[in-house]
């Protein structure tokens, strides 16, 4: 019964947001049974489910675990939505960070990539979903030791973030700190400082002083 599932869905995700993963993942395996059961009715569904135990998985650690779901969770999702949509895009932000954690950066990149290239398309440059993509590659290059390369994707983020989000942001802070952490591992110390203390007057200005210490 897909209402049944619906809510079997519904209670794994709570239980999941709320640390139980033990009940989160028996739900949320209910809830994948009957939609397989079911999966020509409600294709979108299965995806959903796959995707949402595979998110579980990267949560306990569990990456092998995770990287067969997303992988089945792609292969699906091309088959209902083509190749260029953002449910696709999504998936292989998802799996290349599953490879990431696995210390499998070279592979990394690839769906790290093609999802930033999709997310560009679909939503523009300058959105915060495509900053967010922008960004993971610009971290994975930078975890790998292609300083020049991530620095452009991490100035490009920076812009974008500029650009939707203002200054006076929390997201564009953390750009100018993955900025400045690059610049320090460049030696670049000067214009680290600088763009540290510009992600220090936004947090205080957006957070204000009650953040514990600053210095």
């Amino acid at each position: 019964d897909l209402e049944l599932a619906e809510t079997l869905n519904d209670l794994g995700l709570l239980e999941a947001q709320t640390d139980r993963r033990g009940p989160a993942r028996e739900h949320q395996e209910a809830a994948l049974a009957i939609r397989r059961l079911h999966s020509e009715d409600a294709p979108d569904k299965l995806a959903v489910s796959l995707s949402n135990l595979a998110q579980l998985a990267s949560d306990e650690g569990r990456f092998a675990d995770s990287l067969a779901l997303h992988r089945e969770v792609l292969e699906r999702r091309r088959k209902i939505h083509g190749e260029r949509h953002l449910f696709v895009s999504n998936t292989l932000h998802s799996l290349g960070r599953t490879l990431e954690h696995m210390g499998r950066l070279d592979e990394a990149r690839g769906p790290i990539a093609e999802a930033v290239t999709i997310r560009t398309e679909v939503l523009g440059a300058n959105h915060p979903e495509t900053a967010q993509a922008t960004n993971s590659l610009a971290s994975l290059l930078h975890d790998a030791g292609k300083l020049d390369e991530a620095e452009g994707f991490y100035r490009q983020t920076l812009a974008a973030r500029l650009v939707a989000l203002g200054e006076n942001h929390v997201d564009t802070a953390v750009s100018l700190n993955n900025l400045a952490s690059l610049l320090e591992d460049r030696g670049r110390l000067d214009e680290a400082e600088e763009l540290l203390r510009r992600s220090l007057a936004i947090r205080l200005a957006v957070l204000g002083d009650d953040t514990g210490p600053v210095a």
